[in-house]
């Protein structure tokens, strides 16, 4: 049994159509070590799945083109995703239909948001 952790071409692939949001949990996860992509939707992310491997998704709900209820439906859909880990990301009105999987409430609480994508990816040394 190999012990050498999965490695992936992204380890975290954020899907939020807030401009702000995305900008600032990308810095956050790119100062802790981890390779990160960034889409605007649904649509956009799924593309990016379809040539990239993807350690976990930050996703959001609420977002145009294809909502994020629609692009986990789409995951659990392609064999190729559907054992992708997906942490959803949105407002409290949203938890009760969120998809399977972690829920983190806006305003985010970095600490239990870190500890989450750890789970799914590794930890990774932070860059300098």
């Amino acid at each position: 049994m190999s012990t050498v952790p999965q490695q992936f071409e992204r380890d975290v692939l954020i899907v939020e159509d807030d401009s702000l949001v995305r900008e600032e949990l990308t810095v956050l996860l790119r100062s802790e070590g981890y390779t990160v992509e960034a889409c605007r939707d649904g649509q956009e992310a799924l593309e990016l799945m379809a040539r990239s491997r993807i350690g976990v998704v930050l996703l959001d709900l609420t977002m145009p083109v294809m909502s994020g209820w629609d692009l986990a439906a789409a995951m659990r859909r392609i064999p190729e995703l559907a054992d992708v880990p997906v942490m959803t990301i949105t407002a409290v009105g949203n938890v009760h239909r969120a998809p399977p999987g972690p829920v983190f409430l806006k305003p985010l609480n970095v600490d239990s948001l870190l500890r989450g994508v750890a789970r799914c990816v590794g930890a990774r040394p932070a860059s300098s």
